[in-house]
């Protein structure tokens, strides 16, 4: 016979074993759950990035002081809009979007900075498609002037000089252009060759009419190539591209998506000395069309007499 003794150790360790089971069941619950949980949080975060945040364009605001403009171009208003990266992200069908955003901003200056093409788009660019965004950047309107330089997904693409000749672009490879306000002030433009492909000419700094403009403005499109003028030449505001800001911005992280030639200048804005250099984000996606916490954008900038 079973004593009582045993009997109860028996029950003890019976409800022990159960209690055990019970718990892993519990355990199993609760990570099944965290499971769905996460993974319904990455499909959300992927649908979005890919399919919601790159659609978006906002505008991004920023007022620019200067102490030698006069009153003639006092308030004069520049769009800077960069990197495309057309046929892999923006399209013929939404190009028309991004002309639209410029065009309500009623600018004097349009300045692009570079990657209006796209080496991953590995077919060739019909001629439907090149005339669609050779007529879209046409219909940009800009009182004083539209600017251009290349990027280091332009390059192999015939197309690219003939675009922007034809949409009354002016592309500036290692040169310059003045810009005459009504009462004498003026406005130099200087825009780099590409750095990966090309070959930039610091020389061109040195120009006498491009020094003496009262607001001095460089055009560059990998912006780590800073380094090799900003001490040397007195420049007003540099405007770059490249980076996309990172692409993917995850809070406290260092951006993911870094391309050389902006491994250090990535960022939207730097103040290094006197020079006030604003990076855009861009409007198109390279490496993987995916953004995060860093909507397409374009850069509105009132250039205001200090």
């Amino acid at each position: 016979m079973i004593s009582r003794l045993e009997r109860s150790k028996k029950i003890e360790k019976e409800i022990k074993k159960e209690n055990r089971l019970e718990k892993k069941e519990l355990r199993k619950k609760r990570n099944k759950k965290l499971l769905s949980f996460l993974l319904g949080i990455t499909l959300i975060f992927f649908i979005y990035s890919c399919f919601i945040e790159p659609n978006f364009i906002i505008v991004n605001e920023k007022v620019i002081l200067n102490n030698n403009i006069k009153e003639d171009l006092h308030g004069i208003k520049i769009v800077h809009f960069s990197d495309l990266h057309y046929g892999s992200s923006i399209n013929s069908k939404n190009i028309k979007k991004v002309i639209t955003k410029i065009n309500e901003l009623k600018p004097d200056i349009v300045v692009f900075t570079g990657d209006l093409l796209d080496l991953r788009y590995t077919e060739k660019y019909t001629k439907k498609e090149i005339d669609v965004l050779t007529n879209a950047l046409k219909d940009i309107n800009a009182s004083l002037g539209k600017y251009s330089i290349i990027g280091n997904h332009d390059y192999n693409y015939n197309e690219l000089s003939n675009i922007y000749y034809n949409s009354n672009f002016n592309l500036l490879v290692n040169k310059n252009d003045i810009i005459y306000g009504k009462e004498g002030s003026t406005i130099g433009i200087y825009g780099f060759d590409n750095i990966t492909y090309g070959s930039p000419n610091i020389e061109g700094l040195k120009d006498n009419s491009f020094n003496s403009s009262n607001l001095k403005i460089v055009l560059l499109h990998e912006t780590d190539y800073i380094d090799y003028f900003i001490n040397d030449y007195n420049i007003d505001v540099i405007l770059g591209g490249h980076s996309h800001n990172g692409q993917v911005k995850i809070p406290f992280v260092r951006p993911i998506f870094l391309p050389d030639g902006a491994k250090k200048y990535y960022a939207p804005y730097y103040k290094i000395n006197n020079t006030d250099i604003y990076i855009s984000n861009g409007l198109g996606e390279s490496i993987f069309n995916i953004r995060f916490n860093n909507i397409p954008s374009i850069n509105f900038y009132r250039i205001n007499k200090a």
